[in-house]
């Protein structure tokens, strides 16, 4: 079953397993932001190869230069309890260097850890 979330610069179709990030296409302007979210996600992955930072982070399975599209493991959502309960989290983030936006829809369970499934930023 597709489920199909919208974000301010990216449209997300979660379609089994796996979830497509593809730029908005509502102004010109989301989308150049869209891009350049999905090329700075794929980058922070390339460049983090540390455990602890990967442990942190959604992995990136299939980037398309150019920052058309990224996919990424469908992650599992958090409760709002379980965001609100993981304060020493958001530290690791920080400390890691991971740009999260501190939000319950930034996070998301992969292999039983909490991750950033939203780590790209167009600021």
């Amino acid at each position: 079953m597709m489920q199909v979330k919208h974000g301010t610069t990216r449209i997300v179709f979660l379609v089994g397993r796996l979830a497509f990030k593809l730029p908005t296409v509502t102004s010109y302007r989301l989308f150049l932001h869209g891009l350049l979210a999905n090329m700075q996600e794929a980058q922070w992955w390339q460049n983090l190869r540390e455990p602890k930072a990967q442990r942190l982070m959604c992995p990136v399975k299939l980037y398309i230069p150019g920052g058309f599209l990224i996919v990424m493991p469908r992650c599992k959502p958090i409760s709002r309890k379980t965001f609100f309960n993981c304060r020493p989290l958001n530290r690791e983030f920080k400390n890691a260097g991971i740009p999260v936006e501190n939000k319950l829809d930034s996070f998301g369970r992969y292999k039983k850890n909490i991750v950033a499934v939203d780590y790209g930023s167009s600021q």
